[in-house]
């Protein structure tokens, strides 16, 4: 009896005192408060924080990009004052770049730059922060390469005529494994700021490229497009046949340099200096700066009027043992004569050329015969002339031929060549024709631009 008189009681006293279950709830609402404000507090910091680190990383890679910028925009100096070479001839090169103010980026001290493989693609990494000494970083891997000159394998800039059938593909002489024209390894690119053509209705060419169509003088694109047809021929197909596994785009372009080598500064210094200094004594054959009659050129620089070798001559261009350099005004080789290049060793035959070059004309009867046992980077020829290149002979072809001013024409009896060609028009005038690119030709002509060829960020 007394316990329910107690619980009793302890109720009442209970009910009977608010400020009691006031105090409860009133502790239990700060007390909830306090972990609601601390977690605010805390998502707060937390977002606080993450935004600031994502502040810094993205700065870091801002300062990356800047850097690769800021790199690229330095290179061309660096490579026109020979400070830096970049052309595939060295496995590793180094440079200490300095940030400009404002800028926190890095590039290695040691091997800056570094070659894959047996290409002239160098890689670097280019690490950016934002602050000097912050442990937060963006690191971008950039593969580069230097732009060649002559991007083309074959230009023409007025006008490129192909063959009605052929081939035209690319490899490599500076590998080992493609010193024979026989493995198409490369794209290859045809190009003209005006037209190029096919013989309508019989074209089935195999292109292992592009043809890129630029813009004429007057801002006009250029044209892809089918020759005249003659009266038995029929219309222009509506599909081009390019053989099995290779592709052929036509690409639009900005107006193309015709002669971005500049054919007449060069040919006007070698004038110069094979006119000051030759070896034409040391060639009997030789005479009044003429050459008419048989001969044998080795290492050694000449100066020439003219060289018009024909039936029952011969010249023969041996280079085995070091370069040979020939200036002439007017080369002509023609009718039943023999022409030997020997380039197979480390010199190179360079015939600068001032006037019309004639191997041979398309008469069967009045062509030479042409042996060139180099690879096509060996033998060369620079024109600063609008008059006529022509290579109508007996023998395969393998030159580069340089002549933004002329027109060029090849229709060799064996329906093959390899090299290079830059002329004004360019004309296949032989059907079949196969006609193999040079890229090592293009690495021999290097600009000082550099090409981003690909880029990724790196992850820690």
């Amino acid at each position: 009896m007394t316990f329910i008189r107690f619980k009793h009681l302890l109720r009442i006293r209970m009910v009977t005192n608010p400020r009691g279950i006031s105090l409860v709830v009133t502790l239990v609402l700060i007390a909830f408060l306090t972990v609601l404000g601390s977690t605010a507090v805390k998502m707060t910091t937390t977002d606080l924080s993450i935004g600031a680190t994502y502040k810094s990383t993205q700065t870091a890679f801002y300062h990356a990009e800047a850097g690769l910028a800021y790199t690229l925009s330095r290179l061309s100096n660096l490579l026109d004052t020979g400070a830096l070479s970049l052309d595939g001839r060295l496995e590793t090169e180094s440079y200490l770049f300095t940030p400009p103010a404002g800028l926190t980026f890095q590039l290695p001290a040691r091997d800056t730059f570094t070659r894959i493989s047996d290409t002239r693609n160098y890689v670097a990494r280019i690490t950016g922060r934002p602050l000097p000494n912050s442990p937060i970083r963006r690191t971008l891997e950039v593969v580069m390469r230097r732009r060649s000159a002559l991007p083309y394998g074959v230009f023409g800039g007025d006008q490129v005529d192909l063959p009605a059938t052929g081939t035209i593909y690319s490899y490599d002489t500076s590998r080992a494994h493609h010193s024979t024209p026989n493995v198409s390894t490369h794209s290859v690119d045809i190009a003209s700021n005006t037209e190029v053509r096919a013989q309508a209705s019989h074209l089935a060419l195999d292109i292992d490229g592009t043809i890129t169509l630029g813009a004429q003088s007057d801002g006009t694109d250029a044209t892809f497009a089918f020759r005249d047809p003659e009266p038995d021929v029929g219309p222009p197909p509506t599909t081009i046949p390019v053989g099995s596994g290779h592709t052929l785009r036509l690409l639009d372009a900005d107006h193309l340099d015709p002669d971005p080598l500049n054919a007449q500064a060069i040919v006007e210094d070698a004038a110069r200096q094979l006119r000051a200094d030759n070896d034409n004594m040391a060639v009997p054959a030789i005479s009044d700066e003429l050459l008419t009659d048989s001969a044998t050129l080795t290492a050694g620089r000449y100066y020439l009027k003219a060289m018009e070798l024909g039936e029952g001559t011969s010249l023969e261009l041996d280079a085995r043992d070091g370069n040979i350099e020939i200036f002439t005004q007017s080369l002509t080789l023609t009718d039943a004569m023999d022409v030997t290049a020997l380039t197979q060793g480390q010199g190179t035959v360079t015939i600068y050329l001032d006037g019309p070059g004639h191997f041979g004309i398309s008469s069967n009867s009045q062509q030479p015969t042409v042996t060139m046992t180099g690879p096509p980077t060996h033998f060369r020829i620079f024109s600063s002339s609008d008059e006529p290149i022509a290579f109508h002979h007996h023998g395969d072809f393998a030159a580069l031929v340089y002549a933004p001013h002329a027109p060029l024409s090849l229709g060799n009896s064996s329906a093959t060549a390899s090299g290079l060609l830059w002329a004004k028009t360019v004309t296949f005038s032989r059907a079949p024709y196969t006609f193999y690119v040079d890229t090592a030709i293009q690495s021999l002509f290097l600009t000082t631009q550099m090409d981003v060829i690909s880029w990724k960020e790196l992850r820690d």
